[in-house]
């Protein structure tokens, strides 16, 4: 089983990839496009679940958008009889025994390390669940909703090499404005050259799921979900991989699924399933939470491309642990993805068949901040080379540090792009059941995926030999939109994405004790967005 505590877990099925799979919920798409995993079944309630599902192998022809598996999530419904029931499973602090390495430590007391720094990390979280169902009319109408909240709080040991207490009042001392701001930044070592510190993360979450159904007649049945999960985030270090404290990040992230499924029996022989569904992805993170402005430390000159991500640069003194605000954010995407199913099974004689449709629509508005308030590389080329002053006590890298000279000084544009795509896909299958023993399933699938296309145009390709007429300075091979042969997605798309699908299943013995199954299937994973990534910084757009 791949659920835990209501989590999707990573894995391959048919030795295809873990981002080969296609997760479904209600019957509708619920995958995150950018890397093809799970979204809003990633987490869900298993209290919300009334059915969990993976269909792997040779799958018939209704199953396709990958190749690897199927994964079916199916919610809750209520019934003529009221349920409910609520829970909350806590962790505490002061009831954590102290971890067997904190333990080990010598020196110190029982309680607390020779830094000062408890043993015995903070770790409280709370975790919220509740449900409940019943009638709205009996035997017609009836509703269910489910509420999971979830509430952390921990602490994070972490351990820098920083200046020590002489080489930091040397640089106060006799350091540049810029230098003696910047080290203000990085608190005081804890001992000799190290920096000891145990501040905390946060994470909350808060997911809700409602659903109705009703039955418009006995052969006419509605039903509609919505599902909404709210998730902040708060990490006291830098993404970019920092020990010192004070250059953490934040982030939020926000799913809805909003789903609406009609089933009609015409006659006891031909059902249609409708389905349309709206599916968001939204998320800003890597949202730094040092808001000191450049221009307060003395680099007024470092123009930020993003201004609402002004703060420090990212510095790194070789030897030394980096600080200052990451250098991958803030970085976020809006998805809004519009399905639209219709299937309709008929059943006659020894044949069940069963056809229909779906269309896709996806839409992408991404940003990501990159390098956006400059990168600092030090590593005493200056005082090596004899460029700079030497200050008495201080090695090369701090001296170069002091004196304002820096090796190595990067910055990016921000990255801004929006991508649109669609799909349509078509089927026919036939369960034929050739004898009482034995069943031949056989099908074909035919799947669109029109190219990803951005909506300014703002990407380019490599063509050898070719030369530009877009941006005729550009480097040879570097081409364009509009250039000739080159599309909007630059690439070609194709209308041959047929997918034949054949199986069998055989009772032996005619007993039900022994059965022999087999099958074939051709089958296309749909491309993921991040191949987009790498249009982010595309010139003459960006630098």
């Amino acid at each position: 089983m791949f659920v835990f505590a209501g989590q999707v877990a990573d894995f391959s099925v048919n030795g295809q990839r873990a981002q080969s799979n296609n997760y479904m919920l209600d019957g509708t798409d619920s995958n995150d496009l950018a890397i093809n995993v799970p979204d809003s079944v990633n987490l869900i309630s298993p209290n919300a679940l009334a059915e969990f599902r993976i269909v792997t192998g040779a799958m018939k022809a209704e199953y396709g958008r990958n190749t690897g598996s199927v994964v079916q999530v199916v919610s809750r419904s209520g019934s003529n009889e009221w349920h409910g029931g609520a829970s909350e499973t806590f962790r505490n602090t002061k009831l954590n025994a102290v971890p067997f390495f904190q333990k080990s430590t010598p020196g110190g007391t029982p309680e607390k390390f020779s830094s000062g720094l408890p043993r015995k990390p903070q770790w409280n979280s709370n975790d919220f669940d509740a449900n409940f169902g019943g009638p709205i009319i009996g035997d017609k109408s009836f509703f269910f909703v489910s509420y999971l909240g979830f509430r952390r709080r921990q602490g994070v040991s972490r351990s820098a090499t920083v200046p020590n207490d002489e080489e930091r009042a040397l640089i106060l001392a006799n350091g540049t404005p810029e230098a003696k701001a910047l080290l203000q930044l990085i608190p005081p070592a804890s001992s000799g050259n190290t920096l000891f510190s145990s501040p905390s993360n946060a994470l909350t979450r808060d997911q809700g799921l409602a659903k109705w159904n009703h039955y418009l007649s006995r052969a006419n049945h509605l039903s509609v979900t919505y599902f909404i999960e709210q998730r902040n985030d708060r990490d006291p270090f830098a993404f970019s991989g920092s020990n010192i404290p004070g250059f953490g990040q934040q982030g939020t992230l926000r799913f809805q699924n909003v789903i609406l499924n009609d089933t009609h029996t015409f006659s006891p022989n031909l059902l249609n399933e409708f389905r349309a569904s709206f599916h968001r992805r939204a998320t800003l993170s890597v949202l730094p939470l040092n808001r000191t402005s450049l221009s307060s430390l003395g680099l007024g000159n470092i123009i930020p491309d993003n201004p609402s991500a002004d703060g420090p640069p990212w510095v790194i003194l070789n030897g030394y642990d980096s600080f200052g605000n990451t250098i991958q954010g803030p970085q976020g995407r809006a998805d809004n993805t519009f399905q639209y199913i219709d299937n309709m099974s008929w059943s006659r004689g020894r044949h069940y068949m069963k056809f229909g449709g779906e269309g896709r629509t996806y839409a992408q508005n991404q940003v990501f901040t990159f390098i956006n308030n400059g990168y600092i590389f030090i590593d005493g080329t200056g005082t090596d080379e004899g460029i700079v002053p030497q200050i008495p006590g201080l090695n090369s890298v701090l001296n170069d540090f002091a004196n304002g000279f820096s090796t190595l000084y990067i910055q990016n544009s921000d990255g801004r792009q929006g991508y649109r795509t669609r799909a349509l896909n078509l089927f026919f299958q036939d369960d034929w059941k050739v004898r009482s023993r034995f069943t031949l399933n056989f099908g074909l699938r035919w799947e669109y995926n029109n190219g990803m296309k951005e909506l300014r145009d703002r990407v380019l390709t490599f063509r050898r030999g070719q030369k530009s007429t877009v941006f005729p300075d550009a480097p040879t091979g570097v081409v364009y939109p509009s250039d000739t042969g080159i599309s909007r997605s630059t690439y070609s798309e194709d209308l041959n994405n047929f997918g034949p699908r054949l199986g069998f299943a055989w009772d032996v013995l005619g007993s039900g004790k022994l059965s022999l199954r087999g099958g074939y299937g051709l089958f296309y994973d749909i491309p993921i967005t991040e191949l987009t990534v790498q249009f982010l910084t595309s010139p003459p757009y960006s630098i």
